[in-house]
């Protein structure tokens, strides 16, 4: 391999596996609240990615070897960085939702097809 094409393995690796690491300094039950939401957008970026495959949009030239057409961007920084915004910026948001929602069902305000 070349100078710059093994810089640019390292840094996809970095980008790949570090941000995982930043779990074991959360909450784990704070993280699983939020994780669902980051799911949600790795497959809805999953599939931009494929739709950007098909219709040629870009060309991705350097990957990691498992993935075929695709950056590990998804996988790596976007997931956890998703649930960290949930995690530290949204939650309150999140929260007075859920306080609501709880209040309602409690005072028997819910209807039915909230539920």
């Amino acid at each position: 391999m070349k100078g710059g094409m093994f810089m640019a393995q390292i840094v996809m690796w970095v980008f790949f596996i570090g941000p995982w690491l930043l779990l074991f300094a959360v909450d784990k039950e704070r993280v699983k609240r939020y994780m669902a939401v980051s799911l949600f957008g790795v497959v809805l970026l999953t599939m931009v990615f494929q739709i950007a495959d098909r219709f040629n949009w870009w060309e991705v030239n350097k990957t990691l070897f498992f993935f075929v057409n695709m950056t590990p961007f998804p996988f790596g920084i976007f997931i956890i960085g998703d649930a960290f915004y949930f995690l530290f910026y949204l939650s309150w948001l999140l929260d007075v939702y859920d306080y609501q929602c709880s209040f309602r069902f409690i005072s028997g305000t819910c209807h039915e097809s909230y539920l």
